[in-house]
């Protein structure tokens, strides 16, 4: 991790992620329950991103509903048991190992993320809510079923492999250094967008190819 680290608390998270996280402990409660480095951050109208570089301090479970959307989610390192609604979802990463999932929603869900003691946590997410696909023009609900499983109602996952592009974007994304507010978000919504690009075009077999040179 980076040299600049902190303690999350139970009371932070709601504020950060901007609505209701219930923690939940099996022994004694405790205040502080990460050390390292948390955001979430609104880029604009419909698109944020989530990144964790993180020391998990207790064994705990957090959950908050969450709205329709479009999430990639690129784990480099650690173990995380997740649930939408009833549907569990397990991943195991390594800076060998990194995973890529897309999760898409088109109703809202109880998400439920299970914290293990010791755990050092690397990820990153970025998330499309219907707001964004409607501000371009797109029909929201069809495209984000079909961006993962056409079959899907509701609740679609899709594994995608992390490319050495996006790797090298995740890195620049978790260690952003510009401490120029303006300049640092312009950043992040610019990587952002790149790695929502990249993994769309791998979901939809389309991957950008070299440019033609004109002669």
């Amino acid at each position: 991790m980076g040299a600049k680290q902190e303690l999350v608390r139970s009371g932070d998270l709601s504020r950060r992620i901007g609505a209701p996280v219930r923690v939940s402990e099996s022994g004694a409660a405790h205040d502080s329950l990460f050390k390292g480095r948390l955001s979430w951050q609104r880029l604009r109208s419909g698109l944020s991103l989530h990144c964790s570089d993180c020391i998990e301090l207790h064994d705990f479970s957090t959950q908050v509903e969450v709205a329709p959307r479009l999430s990639f989610v690129l784990f480099m390192a650690g173990h995380s048991a997740v649930c939408y609604d009833d549907r569990s979802l397990s991943i195991a990463a390594s800076p060998k190992r990194p995973e890529g999932i897309a999760v898409a929603l088109t109703e809202p869900a109880t998400f439920t993320r299970q914290a293990q003691r010791g755990t050092h946590i690397r990820k990153l997410s970025v998330c499309l809510t219907p707001e964004w696909f409607e501000s371009g023009g797109f029909d929201a609900h069809d495209s984000l079923r079909a961006l993962v499983d056409p079959q899907s109602q509701h609740l679609a996952m899709r594994r995608w492999v992390p490319t050495a592009r996006l790797l090298a974007l995740a890195e620049l994304t978790l260690n952003q250094a510009t401490e120029n507010s303006l300049l640092q978000h312009l950043q992040q919504e610019s990587r952002a967008l790149e790695l929502a690009h990249g993994v769309i075009a791998q979901l939809t077999g389309q991957a950008a190819s070299p440019p033609k040179t004109q002669r």
